[in-house]
């Protein structure tokens, strides 16, 4: 087993500490957090389990695996800390604030011969395993439109803002499900009405090499918790709502087709069909955990995972337009790369 330590015991700390105490690659050794509150919480549930304030403590000589759960501005120097170490990482998401820091990143495992896994348990649900298997076995036909909702009341972030907290998570989604994806433009629109800390409202649309276009809303403020994504296809659509108590996962068996009349040339005819509704009997299983247990298996057998951090620098560019974007009132960006 990794002899591990877990950096940070605040919101997802608590999660990732469980998760590897039931974990057959993990062995829970330290939790390191600079509040007192926290570390007393940690020690009233894990007593076997060594905690400290800060990283001078650690004996890194005893640990194999960090996994970093501190806000998102510290990620990037706590990772550089421990690869420097010669050490394997997890690291919450977003796993940088910026592409050149992941770049970086990057760079520094290759030259330590180290692995940097990000925490997107999203990719690791039975219902998003479900419908990337629709979207890649061409069950779906072409991909023409994903649009997702994310809402919920707080939890606000003191160093990033709904864009970088909320937003990439539906983009985890949207590249595990659709690959080889390559954005060509992105317009952004974000607000903050609370004038408070970062923005926490934000609409953002973006283009793709595939002519997939794509439409993902979040916010802070909904009194209501909500989680929807769907894709349409050119013969299937497919909703996921998480917060739906059952059949959480349901396929629309619909089909587009359009031919242009050879009586008026200029008219476009576009016609569907439409069938059953199906949802699909899907076990569940905590994302976390499957997702803790790939990172080992991945460690174990020198396999490449899905959330291997090379493969999230799509994610942190287009993260990186929205954000020029938002600052010209949601101009369209392209992608000049």
């Amino acid at each position: 087993m990794y002899n591990s330590a877990l950096i940070g015991y605040g919101y997802w700390g608590p999660n990732l500490a469980r998760n590897l105490k039931n974990s057959d690659y993990f062995d829970l050794k330290v939790i390191v957090d600079e509040n007192l509150l926290a570390r007393n919480n940690a020690k009233k549930s894990y007593p076997d389990v060594s905690v400290v304030a800060n990283l001078a403590e650690l004996n890194l000589q005893e640990i194999d695996v960090a996994f970093i759960a501190t806000p998102a501005a510290t990620h990037s120097p706590i990772a550089e800390h421990f690869l420097n170490n010669k050490i394997d990482i997890w690291v919450e998401k977003p796993a940088t604030l910026s592409l050149n820091e992941t770049k970086m990143l990057i760079s520094l495992a290759v030259k330590q011969g180290k692995r940097i896994f990000v925490d997107h348990p999203y990719a690791y649900s039975p219902e998003i395993e479900e419908m990337a298997s629709q979207i890649t076995s061409n069950k779906l036909g072409k991909p023409l439109y994903f649009e997702s909702q994310r809402a919920n009341l707080g939890i606000f972030q003191p160093d990033v803002s709904v864009l970088w907290d909320l937003v990439v998570h539906d983009l985890s989604i949207l590249q595990y499900c659709v690959r080889d994806l390559i954005v060509e433009w992105v317009s952004c629109i974000t607000a903050n009405p609370l004038k408070i800390g970062k923005d926490s409202i934000v609409n953002l649309n973006a283009g793709f090499r595939n002519s997939l276009i794509a439409n993902i809303s979040c916010n802070w403020l909904s009194p209501i918790k909500v989680r929807r994504t769907f894709f349409i296809g050119s013969k299937q659509s497919i909703i996921f709502d998480e917060t739906s108590s059952v059949e959480k996962l349901k396929v629309y068996n619909q089909e587009f087709s359009s031919e242009v009349d050879s009586k008026l040339s200029n008219e476009l005819k576009v016609s569907y069909r439409t069938g059953e509704i199906v949802s699909p009997r899907i076990p569940p299983k905590e994302p976390l955990s499957s997702a803790i247990e790939d990172f080992g298996h991945c460690l174990e057998n020198g396999v490449t995972g899905r959330n291997e951090l090379v493969k999230q620098l799509e994610i942190l560019k287009i993260l990186e337009l929205a954000e020029k974007s938002s600052k010209l009132q949601g101009q369209r960006i392209l992608n000049n790369e």
